[in-house]
């Protein structure tokens, strides 16, 4: 599996190479192999190109779960070396629409990545859309793991583009409680260790 990604990844980065070389190349010219490196490295996802215009814009790129078509990302691809991938310019506008609307983009110029989750966490709250969040979920709680498993975070992203109903928040909220409750005991055994 690991060569095969290597693989795919300099498939990717030859082709860009090729087509830049052309002096011919724009922004839509490498979405072909970007299409075709996410469809390798994310085989349980669609990767679809041009998909239906959004409220928001359209977005170049749709990744979607290949059992119920849900969508998990978008990706807005700039130009190889766009000043602005950040978007606090030129982009600004475009990239700040994108962000109110969708849960989950991705930015790039084909070299760079920048993701860009709504649900992030900001203080002691985790917001999973503009008008609602989970309160008092501490840092060290949202970032706690458990064998490289951050299970605040995962619960989350296994949920991504479902309603949550009553019981499942009541079960994240428990989530949480019991992940601040074993960091509290990790520190009392750790203070009581020396």
């Amino acid at each position: 599996m690991q060569n095969e990604i290597t693989s795919s990844i300099s498939d990717y980065l030859t082709e860009l190479e090729r087509q830049y070389e052309t002096g011919f190349a724009r922004e839509h010219t490498y979405r072909p192999a970007l299409q075709q490196l996410l469809a390798a490295m994310l085989s349980h996802l669609i990767v679809s190109n041009e998909p239906a215009r959004q409220a928001c814009g359209a977005p170049d790129l749709i990744l979607l779960r290949k059992e119920d078509t849900i969508p998990v990302s978008f990706v807005e691809a700039k130009d190889i070396d766009d000043p602005d991938l950040t978007g606090r310019k030129a982009n600004q506008e475009q990239f700040d629409r994108y962000k109110r609307s969708l849960d989950n983009i991705i930015f790039t110029d084909y070299l760079d990545f920048l993701r860009y989750e709504k649900w992030q966490h900001s203080g002691n709250d985790v917001h999973i859309n503009e008008a609602q969040y989970f309160g008092h979920v501490p840092p060290e709680t949202w970032e706690f793991s458990i064998g490289g498993y951050q299970p605040a975070q995962k619960w989350l992203k296994d949920r991504k583009g479902r309603k949550l109903t009553y019981n499942d928040i009541s079960h994240y909220q428990r989530i949480i409680r019991a992940l601040k409750e074993t960091g509290n005991i990790m520190l009392e055994v750790d203070e009581a260790m020396g």
